[in-house]
């Protein structure tokens, strides 16, 4: 009456609460094959264990996720002030490029001065 064909059988799968739940799941995660677990012997069985394992799944590559970004992060944290460092020495050299070789005499302005990056030896 209002255009929907019920007659189908398209919605047979939404026939009760826990078969609505199990279809609108298998729609999340890409519409598998699950309709031949609904009259199966192991469907009690079958179902819990494939949401249980779906979701299982998605929280072990999340904190595979999580694990990862934190390495990375402790690894940039670590050569953040040396990399700082160097930044800034290039910001000043190219700075200096842009001046004339003439201004360099004044050491008022420009004194000599040395900045060194040793590496460090593990356990020190």
């Amino acid at each position: 009456e209002i255009g929907i064909d019920t007659d189908s059988g398209m919605y047979s799968r939404f026939n009760g609460p826990w078969m609505a739940f199990v279809t609108s799941y298998d729609f999340m995660l890409g519409n598998t094959d699950i309709e031949g677990w609904e009259n199966g012997y192991y469907e009690l069985i079958a179902i819990p264990l494939f949401i249980f394992f779906s979701f299982f799944v998605v929280l072990v590559m999340l904190n595979l996720l999580i694990a990862l970004m934190a390495d990375g992060y402790t690894v940039v944290m670590e050569t953040q002030s040396k990399a700082k460092i160097k930044e800034r020495a290039s910001i000043i050299v190219g700075i200096e490029k842009t001046l004339p070789s003439k201004s360099f005499q004044n050491r008022d302005m420009f004194p000599t001065w040395v900045h060194a990056l040793a590496v460090e030896k593990p356990g020190s």
